[in-house]
């Protein structure tokens, strides 16, 4: 079987990294030719969040060869593609531009339907609002991360596959990792550039608490922003101290506001905390509440007060630590790995080939 992976970036996006492209090594293992093209050349995140290089000279190649890419994908048995072919053209453009008679699957880890049916120019919506929605309803598979974007998917596509995104646990430590004594305790969270804002809505509990005890609080990756938060340490993400920084933290955070956008939100973040045995908060938001047991790997909190109780309740226990993140390890190794979501993406392969 040959198939054809379009992802939206390299592997320097996450979302392209942890949805399609960590598949690859096992897919090939068990058989399957694959071949990736990218629409956005490598280096163009990095560009985009930089502020000082505009990423439009990018823009005319990375048409140009996604179009060449679709005139010569019928030699594949089957296409995945990331959210869409062309960003910003018609659902109609991309069909006559070569994903029209494609057997193609389609994966969605956001709810970009959203930033075209929500978008604030009125020519925009007309033109580009029900883009998502035809393209769902013309792949032959649609390939979701969480329960609001299945709910989204099922109104145009009777095969709608539910996939969370993964982690390898190849990659994150098998046991738990050992706390130095007399170290601070440490509050983790990871992101993106695009999703830094989002600690903003945890800014105040988090200075409160900070004020309180021996606490730090570590962003990991992201860009600088003003943040009123004592004892607040900016750390540089890269894919080789990823995991190594996460072992450090005491807990994992993932604050959202409560908006569409965000309510397809895959709560990936929670998982990477609890592949490495720690205890999560996160707001009560989409797909966390599916993620989380409240009480049992971590806490869901809405507000300030329920975000510094949680907090508190960490803090003064070692083995509450301890066991919420081992129950978390555990759902990781049943329901968010690699070894889980290989065979379901297979599966998935074989059905649009045949």
């Amino acid at each position: 079987m040959k198939a054809l992976f379009l992802s939206r970036y390299d592997s320097d996006g996450a979302s392209s990294r942890y949805r399609l492209l960590q598949y690859l090594p096992a897919l090939r293992a068990q058989g399957i030719e694959c071949d990736h093209q990218p629409f956005f050349p490598a280096g163009y995140v990095a560009r985009k969040f930089t502020g000082n290089r505009s990423v439009l000279p990018l823009l005319p190649a990375a048409y140009w060869n996604r179009l060449r890419i679709l005139g010569r994908a019928r030699r594949y048995d089957c296409v995945v593609l990331e959210k869409e072919a062309f960003p910003f053209f018609p659902a109609a453009l991309e069909f006559a531009g070569g994903l029209g008679g494609l057997r193609y699957a389609v994966d969605y880890d956001d709810a970009v339907f959203h930033r075209y049916e929500r978008h604030p120019r009125a020519v925009v919506r007309a033109l580009l609002g029900g883009k998502i929605s035809g393209i769902m309803a013309r792949a032959s598979k649609v390939i979701v991360g969480s329960d609001y974007l299945y709910q989204y998917a099922s109104r145009f596509h009777p095969d709608v596959r539910f996939i969370p995104t993964v982690i390898d646990l190849g990659l994150y430590p098998s046991a738990p990792p050992r706390k130095s004594s007399g170290s601070p305790f440490i509050i983790g969270w990871i992101g993106s550039q695009a999703t830094t804002g989002y600690l903003r809505e945890v800014e105040d509990a988090l200075d409160l608490f900070c004020s309180r005890h021996d606490a730090q609080v570590w962003m990991i990756g992201g860009r600088r922003i003003p943040l009123a938060i004592r004892n607040l340490r900016w750390v540089p993400w890269s894919g080789e101290s990823e995991v190594l920084n996460l072992s450090q933290i005491d807990v994992g955070i993932m604050p959202l506001p409560s908006g569409r956008w965000e309510a397809g939100k895959c709560a990936f973040k929670l998982i990477q905390y609890m592949a490495c045995w720690k205890p999560v908060i996160a707001s009560a938001v989409g797909e966390n509440r599916r993620v989380i047991e409240n009480g049992q790997e971590g806490y869901l909190a809405s507000g300030d007060g329920e975000w510094l109780e949680a907090l508190e309740r960490l803090i003064s226990s070692p083995r509450l630590c301890a066991d919420m993140g081992a129950r978390g390890r555990a759902k990781v190794e049943t329901t968010y790995c690699l070894d889980v979501a290989v065979p379901r993406m297979m599966e998935v392969l074989r059905s649009i080939a045949q």
